[in-house]
């Protein structure tokens, strides 16, 4: 095979894995799950240094501090620090989740999940 069509094939084949690719990446925004640090004992939002980052299956810090997932679909609502959590789970999600990130403000967040956060998890990346 010539180089010409060496490089060819490789171009073609780059293009095509591309946006699986991108849609792995570590910054990437397309999350189903956002997570955010609670007390357990008060069901209140706090801090996200509170938890631990690396806590892959949500043991908490002390047996206290737990990541708390909500679904990022459009127009969900994350509570303010010191606020009480509710509609999500403590169980980590089996997709795609990101972990801290979410503005202490809390608020509504578009299908993706606010930028700037630990990610980790599940499928796609």
């Amino acid at each position: 095979m010539s180089q010409r069509k060496s490089a060819a094939v490789v171009l073609g084949v780059t293009a095509l894995l591309a946006p699986s690719l991108s849609a792995c990446s570590i910054g990437g925004d397309d999350v189903n799950d956002q997570a955010i640090c609670v007390d357990r004992n008060t069901e209140q939002r706090v801090p996200d240094d509170q938890c631990d980052p690396n806590d892959r299956a949500n043991i908490g810090v002390g047996g206290i501090f737990f990541w708390y997932f909500l679904a990022t679909r459009g127009g969900a609502f994350f509570p303010a620090i010191g606020q009480r959590v509710s509609g999500g789970t403590y169980s980590v999600p089996s997709g795609s989740y990101r972990r801290g990130g979410v503005p202490t403000a809390g608020g509504s967040v578009p299908r993706g999940g606010f930028g700037g956060g630990v990610r980790s998890g599940g499928f796609g990346g």
